[in-house]
């Protein structure tokens, strides 16, 4: 374990887990893009705003800091709660002899094929994958279908399944014909579900298993986004197979120290490992955790940045309900009117929520990515049938009571 480390560089936004830090004594600083910039220099205990054109660019970031008279070797941690930047906070820390996730642990959190390819060689199932330099050399290897995905992209952008040449064809004229490599794997059956927790000196503390309402990649042909926590007493079996391909996939990346959010297929007793990540899983999870298991997992996760002992996590939920949380979104437009926050919250279910865009502004199509949304709520019930229901309700109800104008 690293020492506790004091002044800790966080690049990329995430306010809540930046919140996590200072609360635990750390004076932070930040690098973010402008339009971050102000949420930033809102919070308070935040030392020092940095403004990069890209948080994601080493170069950006050296820049900034350099502009700013600010030594890259200033800090005892860097650190990233965002997707695309955690490769840069390794290398950053490494750079200045700060603590921070290694960059071939970061690597390996990032590339879909390197990490595939480790989780691979350690036993695990996953999916067949290949590489492509270009859309160009997409085609369909074989009469089952296919996906094709970024190497390091996030929340479905991009991934899709071909199911025949002209699909391959129409996906080529969709994506930026300078963009590539492109990741070609196998079409994996059954149901998907995230596997969200903790790790620490490559020892599993938590994980809680979440089923989709429906595969992530369904949100193109307009599934909803959502995912109901399940229950460990009632999916002993689940939750036993889950663990063990968990602890192995992050032996293998491998990833020892601070938050995951993976994604895997279930096919009978089958489980195939989708793809992890380093950070805390977006949406309302972080509610649904601590609801469930007084769990703060940006606490968690800020604890591992800074060095400092992990919080002793019960072994069993609290509650013997369960929760869901749910993006919503209306059909793309501008948004005209919508439910409040406080309207939402007298809704039957739901228990919290956040709202994402205001009337006047443009409804996110949430066809193109899964992480698009113009409200998401966290919903409780009895059980995960109920609070389905509950999900699906709420859903049609916000459409119904959401007026959008056709886009100019």
């Amino acid at each position: 374990m690293m020492e506790t480390a004091t002044h800790v560089l966080v690049v990329g936004w995430r306010g809540p887990s930046v919140r996590a830090l200072i609360d635990l004594g750390a004076s932070v600083s930040v690098i973010v893009s402008s339009t971050k910039a102000a949420s930033a220099r809102e919070m308070p205990g935040v030392h020092s705003v940095h403004v990069a054109s890209d948080s994601s660019s080493v170069e950006s970031c050296l820049a900034v800091l350099a502009r700013d008279r600010v030594p890259i070797s200033s800090f005892d941690a860097v650190c990233s709660g965002s997707e695309f930047s955690i490769v840069t906070a390794a290398l950053l820390a490494q750079l200045g002899g700060a603590a921070g996730i290694p960059v071939d642990s970061a690597i390996g959190l990032r590339d879909k094929y390197v990490q595939k390819s480790r989780v691979r060689t350690a036993g695990v199932n996953v999916a067949d994958t290949s590489l492509v330099e270009s859309t160009r050399d997409i085609s369909r290897p074989r009469d089952e279908p296919f996906v094709v995905k970024p190497l390091d992209g996030a929340g479905a952008t991009d991934t899709v399944v071909l199911r025949s040449d002209s699909d391959a064809e129409a996906f080529a004229a969709m994506v930026d014909p300078a963009g590539g490599p492109w990741l070609l794997e196998s079409f994996v059956h059954g149901w998907e579900v995230q596997v969200d927790g903790i790790v620490r000196d490559g020892e599993l503390l938590h994980l809680t298993v979440s089923r989709y309402l429906h595969n992530v990649i369904e949100v193109h042909d307009g599934a909803l986004v959502g995912a109901i926590a399940l229950h460990p007493d009632r999916h002993q079996e689940l939750y036993r197979d889950v663990s063990a391909m968990v602890h192995a996939s992050l032996s293998a990346i491998p990833h020892r120290d601070g938050v995951f959010h993976l994604e895997a297929f279930i096919d009978d007793d089958r489980v195939t490992f989708s793809e992890c990540a380093g950070r805390v899983s977006g949406g309302m999870l972080d509610r649904t955790l601590d609801r469930l298991h007084g769990i703060d997992i940006h606490d968690a996760w800020a604890r591992a940045a800074m060095g400092l002992p992990p919080r002793l996590v019960a072994a069993a939920p609290t509650r013997s309900s369960t929760c869901g949380d749910l993006y919503l979104s209306p059909p793309a437009g501008v948004i005209r009117s919508m439910p409040s926050r406080d309207e939402l919250l007298t809704w039957p279910g739901v228990v919290d929520c956040r709202v994402d865009v205001a009337p006047g502004s443009i409804a996110p199509d949430q066809l193109s990515a899964s992480y698009l949304r113009a409200a998401t709520v966290l919903v409780e019930g009895a059980d995960e049938n109920i609070v389905e229901q509950l999900m699906r309700d709420v859903a049609a109800r916000f459409v119904t009571a959401t007026v959008t104008d056709p886009l100019p």
